[in-house]
């Protein structure tokens, strides 16, 4: 995780194809900094952002923080900056001191190669701290997790980044593993982060025998805290919930079928950290 100190978040991304773990294979994949699921961001409101981004890729690229009210005039979010193979680009973003407590995430919006690079890889977490103080005092100071939903589709030894279908076969992976490990005692609550990261492939997200208790959904502290036996969640979308552990055992987290529509497919039990 890169956090901000004293009010100042400075980090470099470099962008790279690699050979790296995905899930259960090695296959190629664009990589932020030779990660397939890079560095989380954390940042306060008021914060500066200082993001120097190297592209060493054979596409223009660059970067957007999605959902996250900053000037989209250059060096901030300017979604039309093209950095061109062995270029260097500067981002510098000002947090609004307004800005709402949540999860964000960030990723390329290169025109004509956001949905590829997305998919290929260049995406990941940006977290505006804060939400914690919304919660009961009692609750403040539990075991946070992010749960970053990266799906992709293999062409060989590598990602596929085109053509795309939502109705292909996928892999799907929590923070770039498969079915890791999310550790809870009997009725502890924990903050998770859930983020569909990803390019186009929708989860509907279920924890056998417990509720999600949603705190904020896209950034947004909720008005009143609701909850769902499971939760829908479309390409870019993020839940902040709290989860609370029952009797000792292991719950799957699944992805039950959900149909988009005649070119969609069923989702399978791909993504399943067991507490």
């Amino acid at each position: 995780m890169y956090a901000s100190r004293d009010g100042l978040l400075e980090a470099s991304i470099t962008v790279e194809r690699r050979r790296v773990k995905v899930g259960n294979q090695m296959l190629y994949a664009l990589t932020y900094n030779g990660r397939y699921m890079p560095p989380t961001l954390k940042v306060r409101p008021g914060d500066v952002i200082r993001l120097k981004m190297r592209n060493n890729v054979d596409q223009d690229t660059n970067l957007h923080l999605h959902g996250m009210h900053v000037s989209p005039r250059p060096p901030a979010d300017d979604i039309f900056i093209a950095i061109k193979y062995g270029q260097t680009y500067d981002y510098t973003y000002k947090v609004p001191g307004s800005a709402l407590p949540g999860t964000y995430w960030y990723h390329s919006h290169a025109h004509g190669f956001s949905a590829p690079q997305v998919a290929g890889g260049e995406s990941g977490v940006l977290i505006v701290d804060g939400l914690r103080k919304y919660l009961p005092h009692d609750l403040r100071n539990i075991t946070e997790h992010v749960v970053a939903l990266k799906d992709d589709q293999v062409d060989g030894d590598s990602i596929k980044t085109s053509p795309l279908s939502i109705g292909a076969a996928t892999n799907r992976t929590v923070n770039g593993q498969q079915n890791p490990v999310i550790s809870m005692r009997p009725g502890e609550t924990q903050l998770w982060r859930l983020a569909n990261i990803g390019a186009n492939i929708y989860y509907k997200l279920h924890l056998a025998g417990f509720r999600f208790h949603v705190i904020a959904q896209d950034g947004h502290p909720v008005h009143r805290v609701y909850a769902a036996d499971s939760l829908v969640m479309a390409a870019a979308s993020r839940y902040d919930v709290l989860a609370q552990a029952g009797r000792p055992g292991v719950a799957q987290l699944e992805t039950l079928p959900y149909n988009t529509g005649p070119r969609a497919t069923s989702s399978r039990r791909r993504t399943s950290p067991p507490w």
